[in-house]
Parts: C-alpha cells; structure tokens; sequence
C-alpha cells in the first residue's frame, strides 16, 4: 500500500508540474499565438476525451450484452 501511495502522490506532483510548465510556455508568448496553441491544446483533449469515453461505453455495452449503445443522455432522478 505504501508503494501505491507514493506512485500516487508522485503522478500527482508530475500532472501538477506538466501544467505549470505548460501554463508558463502559453504565457510567454503573443496573445494570438498562445490563444491559437490554447485552442488547439483544448481542442486534442476534447476529442481524446470524447473518444476515450466512447470506447469505454462501448466496452461496457459489450461486456453487459446491451443491443445498443446508451445515448449519453442522462435522466434526471427527480
């Protein structure tokens, strides 16, 4: 447990250190510029993310015997 503890912790710090660094480099340039890496940078993490959880819905539609793929929306439970 120690051990997984300290893969956290130092993970953690590595994500914290990747934004000040990337926060430091947008900063450093024109506006224009850094707005266009800004927007790009978003852009990738987006569609990552989009991916990333469609193929995890997939997996799970799949791994339950659904016939189709949920629609993403989500009821509301009032």
């Amino acid at each position: 447990m120690n051990i997984n503890h300290s893969l956290v912790q130092t993970l953690s710090w590595l994500a914290v250190l990747f934004c000040m660094l990337a926060i430091y480099l947008l900063s450093a340039q024109p506006a224009g510029f850094s707005k266009a890496n800004s927007k790009g940078i978003v852009t990738r993490v987006v569609d990552t993310t989009v991916k990333l959880t469609n193929a995890i819905s997939l997996a799970i539609c799949v791994a339950y015997g659904a016939t189709e793929k949920p629609s993403g929306k989500m009821s509301s439970p009032l």
